[in-house]
């Protein structure tokens, strides 16, 4: 064993975590403040947008309006989401934006070494894979490493047949980023599925009256229509790295997004029709990685930071198989197109004339996306594991 494998294990890559995400809190909170929507804000505006959210909930005010005098842009999560952050709210800053990127950083870990079939040198590997994204992530304070944390833990607790806690993560992912909710497709693969949707239906109904221990029934239905509604503004006014974005520029059409969602859903499905093979861990892993794919490739207001769910899915693709030469290029250019070159290695004028106004960095992980469906139609392997 080289000292590089000695090294390369979920200890150190936790610890690897820790002190990474501990120096860009650091950094973010002593950072000068920046010009941003026409006034001076600390650099970690994306968590005073999380933390006063709660303020505004407990006041029985309106979440989806503007608040500039506390922070600039608007609040876009659910009022559950807005009742969580109480957690952080009477915190002082530098110790909530902190344990606010631990929770990131740490759910990605854990979901990743609950992954079954791979082995721990690969797991490891994972993480750093996806490392730059997180980094990402953890310097704009954004909660995407998060929802793809909740959605592999509900894949690992799902394998390890605790479908109460399965279940109990599939919602408040939903109430995190909507989209989070179509990780319920794992739940499919697994004995005691019906059991498991009623135990969802009643996390959701749960999680999604939970803030009635601060406001009234009538404040909250204000609420979710307040979401509703910025919701139903941001789906028509926005493409992002995603399928519809590129068609829009590159092809010059506009096809409804409704109508691409649904064609890109169902393609989604098909890769759960071999039901033959839901026994074996390598085909559930396949339709995982492709899960996480969709939710980013098929999102139209995709940003930059969800790719970490994107990244995550390809990575799960790549070291739950043995790898080619194909594999290996791919992840290659994955790397260096969707992580690398968001980076200061790439030049400004590239990354912003070419690679993110053309949707590049969306090809690599849809052309993997279209493999790893390929794979999943064609899946015949009678192996259980995915080896080591």
């Amino acid at each position: 064993m080289n000292i590089w494998e000695k090294w390369l294990t979920p200890r150190n890559t936790f610890y690897l975590l820790i002190i990474v995400t501990l120096l860009i809190s650091l950094q973010q909170y002593l950072l000068p403040e920046t010009l941003f929507w026409d006034k001076l804000r600390p650099q970690y505006n994306n968590y005073l947008i999380f933390k006063y959210s709660f303020l505004h909930l407990l006041d029985g005010q309106d979440l989806y309006r503007l608040y500039p005098e506390q922070h600039g842009d608007y609040f876009k999560y659910s009022p559950t989401f807005a009742l969580v952050m109480a957690l952080f709210y009477y915190l002082p800053d530098w110790l909530g934006l902190t344990l606010w990127n631990l929770l990131n950083a740490l759910a990605l870990f854990a979901g990743i070494t609950l992954l079954p079939s791979i082995n721990d040198k690969k797991k490891s590997l994972l993480i750093l894979f996806v490392l730059l994204e997180l980094i990402g992530n953890l310097q704009n304070e954004q909660s995407n490493a998060l929802v793809a944390g909740l959605i592999l833990l509900s894949f690992g607790f799902l394998e390890r047949k605790k479908i109460g806690l399965a279940a109990l993560f599939i919602a408040f992912g939903f109430y995190l980023k909507i989209f989070g909710v179509l990780s319920i497709l794992l739940v499919f693969f697994y004995p005691g599925k019906w059991k498991g949707l009623l135990i969802f239906s009643l996390w959701m109904l749960l999680l999604g009256m939970a803030p009635l221990l601060v406001i009234s029934p009538g404040q909250l239905i204000e609420q979710y229509n307040g979401w509703y509604d910025i919701l139903l503004v941001d789906h028509g006014t926005r493409y992002g790295f995603s399928v519809m974005g590129i068609i829009h520029k590159w092809i010059g059409a506009d096809p409804s997004k409704s109508w691409v969602l649904a064609m890109g859903f169902l393609i989604l499905i098909s890769g759960m029709l071999k039901f033959s093979y839901y026994p074996n861990v390598t085909y559930r892993l396949l339709f995982l990685s492709s899960l996480l794919m969709w939710m980013i490739l098929f999102n139209h207001t995709a940003e930059s930071s969800g790719y970490i769910l994107a990244m995550t899915g390809a990575g799960i693709w790549y070291f739950s198989r043995k790898p080619s030469v194909t594999r290996n290029v791919l992840m290659i250019a994955a790397f260096v197109i969707v992580s690398l070159f968001s980076t200061d290695i790439m030049p400004a004028n590239i990354r912003n004339q070419y690679i993110y106004p053309l949707y590049i960095r969306t090809l690599p992980v849809l052309i993997i996306w279209v493999i790893a469906m390929f794979d999943l139609l064609r899946f015949n392997q009678p192996a259980e594991g995915a080896g080591g």
